[in-house]
Formats: structure tokens, sequence, C-alpha cells
């Protein structure tokens, strides 16, 4: 249509234009990303190599970075870290998507009021610790939570379909199973959700 000759656009409706292609391909290069993420984590293909991090201070350098996100509003996220130093075997950058998909996944889909509080546990062990995303958003009933890590399935209606491209919980599922972590989650209708990552103990592994 650009193209056409027939055509005279003014240059606020190719902004317009512009605007719209970005933003679809921005989400189409999320898709083939998140779609090779998945098939690479369930085919075993994906081995991250873990270290001694710590936990602490790598979530608030993280939520720090949310707070910034024009899409999520002010004052919406409440870091609360553990009285305790924390050091945990993780892999950073597959962390880091842990959390931006957490975040956005508990910022983007419950109404503009809703907190988020993040914090971290320490274990009875050293390498035990846990950490919780509670948020008090719409919740969810019981069929949501079981196919939440479905891929492609959403809780949301169609109308949010560009804010991912419905793998997010998948990938984050196997990103915390692929450094040895496990995810729980618990949600009330119209109350909120929460969301518990959870390190056991040390890998044997890498």
């Amino acid at each position: 249509m650009l193209e056409a000759d027939k055509y005279s656009w003014t240059a606020e409706e190719v902004r317009e234009f512009a605007g719209i292609m970005l933003d679809k391909s921005m989400y189409m290069d999320r898709l083939v990303n998140d779609l090779a993420m998945t098939y690479r984590l369930r085919s075993g293909g994906y081995q991250p190599v873990v270290e001694e991090t710590d936990v602490n201070t790598l979530l608030r350098d993280l939520i720090q970075r949310a707070e910034r996100n024009p899409a999520y509003g002010e004052g919406r996220i409440l870091f609360q870290p553990s009285e305790v130093p924390v050091y945990g075997l993780v892999h950073i950058p597959s962390f880091e998507r842990i959390v931006d998909n957490l975040t956005a996944n508990a910022l983007l889909h419950n109404p503009p009021e809703s907190i988020l509080v993040v914090s971290v546990h320490s274990g009875k062990q050293a390498d035990e610790f846990s950490i919780q995303f509670a948020d008090n958003g719409r919740g969810m009933d019981s069929e949501m939570v079981w196919k939440l890590f479905e891929r492609y399935y959403r809780g949301t209606d169609t109308g949010t379909s560009d804010v991912g491209s419905g793998l997010g919980m998948a990938v984050t599922k196997g990103l915390i199973e692929a450094m040895n972590g496990r995810i729980e989650v618990q949600s009330t209708p119209g109350e909120g959700t929460i969301i518990c990552l959870i390190w056991d103990g040390p890998s044997e592994t890498n």
C-alpha cells in the first residue's frame, strides 16, 4: 500500500504504519526466539552453565531495570531481599529472562493498580533458596493454573496478543528446570497469584 502510486499518504499516516510494522516485526522476533528455545528445552539441547551468584544483588538489579519500563507504570514493583546473604547456582542470562517473563506477566495482564512483590528467601542449607513473585491482581482459577505452562496458552483475552508470544511461561518453566530448580503456583480468583521459584540444593552437573 505504501508503494502503490494511487495512494497518497500523509507523513503522520506513514509514521503510524511504520510503528505498526515495527511492533509486528518485534512480535515475530519474540515468537521465533521463544519457539526455538522451547524446542531446545524439550530436546535437552539447552544446558546452561551455572555459577554461584549473589541472588539478592542480581534480583535487585533486575527489578530496578524493570521499574524503568514505562509499560509497567510507576510504583508497581516492591523488592524484598532476604535478611541474610543468599548465593545460588544460576545461569545469569536465563535468570534474567525468567525475571523479565514473570514481571511482564504479572504487570501487563493485571489491572494498573495491582502491585507485584518480589522477595528472596534463604533455605536451610547452602545453595537452597526461593524467590516469590506475589501480585494482588485478578488471580486464576484452577484450570488456568493447570494450563499456565502449556505452549501457546493464554489466560487473557486476544486483545493483548502482541504483548508476548504465548510461550513465555513455558520457557520460564523450562529455564528454571534447566538450572535444577522448580516452579510452584498458587492463585485465587479476585485475590492474586503467587509464583514461587525453588532451588533445593546444588546440582551435580555443570
